[in-house]
């Protein structure tokens, strides 16, 4: 939950740098005004770390959600091979097994795989599932009357 306010945070960050310094910049060059060159931190490494396929955490998250014998540390063990040399996602030194760490725009924050993977699996309230089942979109009908949507 944390990871996905953080990454909603870096793209919040990004769109305001890209309109308050990116486009105010061209702006002033293409209307000939005068300014001083504004230099400021590009998180797109950041965001491409977290959210780019295939190779962005959050796909080997989903990717690893599909695999039957999937556990927190199997993933936590794709994570830590995937980004052996990078610097925006890594193993901290100082901290639990279970964790790994992302350096965000605003610092380092340190996440904990455990139930990572049970939070990362949708799963659909019964109700809804009720009413995709009853729906008259007959793929949607056939979609959810699929046993692997019963409700738990």
């Amino acid at each position: 939950e944390q990871l996905s306010i953080n990454f909603a945070n870096e793209k919040l960050q990004q769109h305001f740098n890209s309109h308050m310094f990116t486009l105010e910049q061209q702006l002033y060059s293409e209307e000939g005004i005068a300014w001083s060159h504004i230099t400021w931190q590009d998180n797109r490494e950041i965001i491409d770390s977290l959210e780019k396929k295939p190779l962005g955490l959050f796909c080997i998250i989903d990717s690893e959600c599909l695999m039957p014998n999937a556990t927190d540390a199997t993933c936590l063990s794709k994570i830590y091979n995937s980004f052996k040399t990078s610097k925006i996602v890594y193993k901290p030194s100082r901290f639990a097994s279970t964790n790994f760490a992302v350096a965000h725009y605003a610092g380092e924050v340190i996440y904990d795989v455990v139930s990572f993977l049970e939070k990362n699996t949708d799963k659909l309230h019964a109700d809804i599932t009720n009413l995709l089942k009853s729906s008259g979109n007959a793929l949607l009908k056939s979609l959810f009357s699929d046993p692997r949507f019963a409700p738990e």
